[in-house]
């Protein structure tokens, strides 16, 4: 035995140190790639839910608001998916840096891998209707969430000419009754509206209407759009 690993051997004997097995660092590795794998999939999520809140917003209504673009936008980002979206991200960095050859890469493109991990499954998550189906647990079992989202608070403008609810009954294709997102109850003139072919005036049906306001609770619609469009899959099936 050399000078050296004597050296080494009365410094651990010494400070009775103590060898960490190798387990600890197989499972210290493994629960370090499960929590990025987790992070990247609710970054994906975030991502998913973003993009439907963003393909979903109107952006020509600012005219109808009386607002600038600047400020519509503003108001119509959903801060926080964006929030989790970035929150995740990082997570998920901090995590692949800390996996057993993660020192080993770069910054720049471990960012560029991981934001496209993200962009490509939250697409793929949205086109799929996972967005759809977490934005509606979050509306029923959250009640704070859907006054967080500046979508609803958008459409609560009647005087403005938007008017948004549930359907609660359909009279001969010309009138519409519906519930707005306040609970009031407005009768909908639809006969010159121009109507989205996803709209099936169906009881419960929610949609969101530009137009005029005649008189105290009826309304005179243009323009009657979905609340949220069906989900790229869904939407080809429709059309078959």
């Amino acid at each position: 035995m050399n000078k050296f690993s004597s050296k080494i051997l009365r410094k651990i004997k010494k400070e009775h140190i103590k060898l960490v097995p190798k387990w600890h660092f197989v499972f210290r590795n493994v629960l370090f790639w499960i929590v990025f794998v987790i992070s990247l999939f609710f970054g994906a999520l975030s991502f998913a839910v973003t993009l439907l809140f963003l393909l979903n917003t109107d952006w020509s209504l600012h005219d109808q608001l009386h607002s600038n673009f600047v400020h519509f936008l503003f108001i119509s980002l959903p801060y926080f998916w964006i929030i989790f979206l970035i929150l995740f991200a990082i997570i998920a960095h901090i995590d692949l840096r800390h996996t057993e050859k993660g020192y080993r890469y770069r910054t720049v493109w471990m960012l560029i891998g991981n934001i496209s991990i993200v962009v490509i499954s939250g697409a793929i998550f949205y086109n799929f209707g996972l967005a759809h189906e977490f934005d509606e647990r979050f509306q029923k079992h959250m009640p704070f969430y859907g006054r967080m989202m500046n979508r609803e608070q958008i459409w609560l403008c009647d005087d403005c000419g938007l008017l948004a609810g549930k359907i609660i009954s359909v009279d001969n294709m010309e009138i519409i009754i519906l519930e707005d997102l306040k609970n009031q109850i407005w009768t909908v003139n639809i006969s010159k509206a121009d109507i989205h072919p996803y709209i099936k005036f169906e009881k419960g049906e929610k949609i969101k209407s530009v137009g005029e306001k005649k008189e105290e609770n009826y309304f005179e619609a243009e323009k009657i759009d979905p609340w949220l469009l069906p989900p790229p899959m869904m939407m080809r099936e429709m059309m078959r």
